[in-house]
Formats: C-alpha cells, structure tokens, sequence
C-alpha cells in the first residue's frame, strides 16, 4: 500500500503534512483509505508531481493503495468538488488545467483577499504574533538563500495561513480555506520559476517591515503585489491556454 502520505517535515522540523491539512481546511483527524487518497493526490498535484491535464488511471490508484476502485472514486469526486480534478461520464479523470484568464480571475480576488488580511494583521497583531511573523520570514529567507523551493514554498503557505489567523476574521480566513488546492497548484508552480523565491523573500521582507512599522497602507500594497507577482510570473512562462486572455 502506498505510505507517501506518511507525515513528513521541514529540516526546520515544520510538519509540511500538517501545514497542508491546514491551508485545506481538513480534518486532520480523518482516518481511512478514502481519505488518505485525498491527501495524497492533492498533494502530488499541489507539489507538481501529478501536471495539469494530466489524466488521472483509477485502476492504478486503486492498486497503488491496495484497494478497490470505490474508494478511489470516492476520493476523485471529493477531488471534483474541490476544484482540483475532473470526472467526466465514460472517460478518464484528469487534474485541472486552467486557462490564463482563470488563473488571473483567481489570483485577482487572492490579491483582495490577502491586502485585507495585512491590514487587519496591521490593526490587531500582538508583538507575540507579529514574532511569529518574523520567524516565518526568517526561514523564508534561510530557504532563498539555499535555493530550496519545496522548503521555500511550504514555510510561505505556513507563514500567509498565519496572517490569516492573525486577521482575526473568521469568514475572511474561510473565503481563502475555500481558493484551497487551486490556489496552491498555482503558487507552487509560481515559485518553481528560477528566481521567484529570491524575488519573494525580498517582498515579504518589506511586508514584514510594514507590520512592524504598523503602516496598513504599505502592508496591503505589498500583500497585494505579492500576490499578482505570481500571477505575472505565471502569465510570463506562456504555457496555459489564453482563452481570450490578452498578453
């Protein structure tokens, strides 16, 4: 049976297993094979390993997890319902692959989304949580400057899920539980570009200076560029379909 959804950490010791349950808003107490194929694949497709459109072989799955198709079923249309796979009738499931105009429509309300965020951070972070803050960024760069994207990558969604938490609003922290596995797909591929994570770091460095200076004003300006940079560096690599998008 497959056990690639065995827990996994940082060399910092961070639970990157736990930090994807979170940013998904799973029950990290869920047991059983449906479940644990859920996890699995989200997180090969999240992390690349499973490219968009590619199809997606039930019958091997079924195998590679030591169980029937029924569970596999069940995990592909819980995958479905999140947006990250499509089942169609008669053939064979494959992950999804967006058009430009898509992605640009999901990183346009992730930008409004985290620019909220970063004033609400402003307004109500404690020096405790704004320590916190500071740690995050500390391991981003440690992650720059040794050029580890993975690394990089999972200390990012650890350190934005906590700004979330920080913000203090429960239906904000909710609306971006719900861009999920779409928008980590895409922010995975967008810091996978060679030079982004250094880009990053440097942008989240002047992030973190604005919570610190308690500027609301700076601090949703940076969020916000942070965010369409990804989707502009996206945009650069011309791979996805444009579907009326312009360039």
């Amino acid at each position: 049976m497959d056990n690639s959804g065995a827990a996994e950490t940082s060399p910092g010791g961070e639970d990157w297993d736990a930090i994807f349950v979170t940013s998904l808003g799973l029950d990290p107490r869920e047991r059983g094979v449906t479940g644990d194929i859920v996890k699995v694949l989200a997180r090969e497709i999240v992390e690349g390993r499973l490219g968009l459109g590619q199809e997606v072989n039930s019958v091997d799955l079924a195998r590679r997890f030591g169980t029937s198709r029924t569970p596999v079923r069940e995990a592909l249309l819980r995958l479905q319902a999140k947006g990250l796979v499509t089942v169609p009738p008669r053939q064979r499931p494959s992950v999804w692959e967006p058009t430009l105009l898509e992605v640009r429509h999901i990183y346009e309300l992730r930008a409004h989304l985290d620019a909220l965020v970063s004033e609400l951070v402003v307004k109500g972070a404690s020096e405790a949580q704004l320590a916190r803050l500071s740690y995050w960024q500390e391991l981003r760069e440690k992650d720059s400057s040794s050029n580890d994207a993975t690394s990089y990558f999972w200390h990012n969604v650890a350190g934005r899920n906590e700004e979330a938490s920080i913000a203090g609003n429960g239906e904000l922290e909710r609306f971006i539980q719900q861009l999920g596995l779409r928008a980590l797909v895409l922010r995975h591929i967008s810091l996978s570009i060679p030079g982004r994570i250094a880009e990053s770091a440097l942008l989240h460095r002047q992030l973190l200076d604005a919570y610190l200076a308690r500027d609301p004003r700076d601090a949703a300006t940076l969020s916000r560029l942070i965010t369409m940079e990804g989707y502009r560096a996206i945009a650069k690599l011309g791979v996805l379909p444009s579907d009326g998008e312009e360039g």
